[in-house]
């Protein structure tokens, strides 16, 4: 299961295979491709504020997924130690007669979950060139409507031209849709794991018996694997909150201005404001809901009647209730937590900055 959604990590079950390196490196070549033209027009543009905040607003749009892709590629070997981790565990967790049926709700929901999430992603191009289309149309298709500023090598001067331009920019929109929908289903299959190993923690406590000896060597299983989880992609993770305020303002202030022009373009517009925001908030609500789940498998160690135990139960039991008393989270080296409190102050932060940019233009 934790597999059949990594897209850029199929080829990690074989070390080296061709197809997995070259699927990378195209993605790695088309994100730095558009951060480098996007930090172009950022820095040498000469447009009006209008143009600077849709550039500013690509430009950590398109580094974001940049380091996305380069993170998949730099620690490809130890995530795939950490998903084989992650399913033995699950495996383990599936031998429990009593509890499996979470495990095997969790995965119908996980996989439920993801399709959905893909499809959307992957309904995004198609409405923008819907979009772009009748855009440019309005003009007689003398340019490119374009919410990415990108160099062709062809000048756009008929059908043809247009045709192949607009191929060119939904095929690096898949791709760079491919290098996001990648890293985010690997956030949330973790999540989803972690979260129903959880919970049938939990079931197991709220039911002690003589089999359940090896509970505490489960919950220090799933500490050590959200550790390393943390170790590995907490810097990025802290990266995308750090921009994560800034990248809708561009399309969040040219919906502002099409709304006002009841322009069509802006249901891609609004479309495309809300899959940014929805990065954060799912790396924001994966935190919140291991920490959760953490604070439940306390209160539960809390309720046991732990004078019915053995004294070895006892003392496995106090370790346990010492350890949640600080629940495990997704975090950057203990300072910032994921959770809904961080992306209350991301919301803020873009509300913030769309109404700085839109007095800036109302004053123009």
């Amino acid at each position: 299961m934790v597999y059949s959604f990594l897209k850029l990590t199929d080829g990690m079950e074989e070390e080296g295979q061709l197809r997995f390196l070259l699927n990378l490196g195209t993605q790695l070549f088309i994100c730095a491709y558009v951060t480098m033209v996007t930090g172009i027009e950022l820095i040498w543009g000469h447009g009006n504020l209008y143009e600077i905040v849709n550039a500013l607003s690509t430009f950590t749009v398109a580094i974001n997924y940049l380091t996305k892709v380069v993170i998949i590629l730099m620690y490809r070997r130890e995530i795939r130690q950490l998903f084989a981790r992650l399913e033995h565990l699950h495996m383990e967790l599936l031998k429990d007669e009593d509890q499996r049926h979470i495990i095997l709700d969790m995965e119908r929901f996980s996989k439920m979950f993801l399709r959905f999430y893909k499809i959307s992603l992957n309904f995004y191009p198609i409405l923008s060139l819907i979009t772009n289309f009748i855009n440019d149309y309005k003009t007689d298709f003398r340019k490119i409507y374009l919410s990415l500023k990108l160099l062709t090598p062809w000048t756009i001067s008929d059908i043809w031209s247009y045709s192949a331009g607009a191929m060119l920019i939904l095929w690096i929109s898949v791709m760079m849709l491919s290098s996001f929908f990648s890293f985010i289903a690997m956030e949330l299959a973790f999540t989803f794991e972690i979260t129903a190993f959880l919970k049938v923690l939990q079931g197991r406590l709220n039911n002690m018996n003589e089999k359940d000896e090896n509970i505490y060597g489960l919950h220090r299983d799933i500490i050590k694997l959200v550790t390393d989880f943390n170790a590995l992609f907490s810097g990025q993770m802290y990266w995308d909150i750090l921009v994560s305020s800034i990248q809708p303002c561009g399309s969040g202030f040219i919906l502002i201005k099409a709304l006002k022009r009841k322009d069509p373009e802006a249901t891609e517009l609004f479309y495309k404001m809300i899959l940014v925001v929805i990065g954060p908030f799912i790396l924001c609500a994966c935190g919140q809901q291991i920490s959760t789940e953490s604070e439940k498998l306390h209160e539960a160690s809390y309720m046991i009647p732990w004078y019915e135990q053995t004294p070895r139960k006892r003392k496995n039991l106090i370790q346990m209730l010492t350890v949640t008393t600080k629940p495990s989270t997704i975090n950057f080296k203990g300072i910032i937590v994921f959770n809904y409190s961080c992306f209350a102050a991301v919301a803020q932060g873009i509300y913030s900055y769309l109404m700085m940019v839109n007095k800036f233009a109302t004053d123009d």
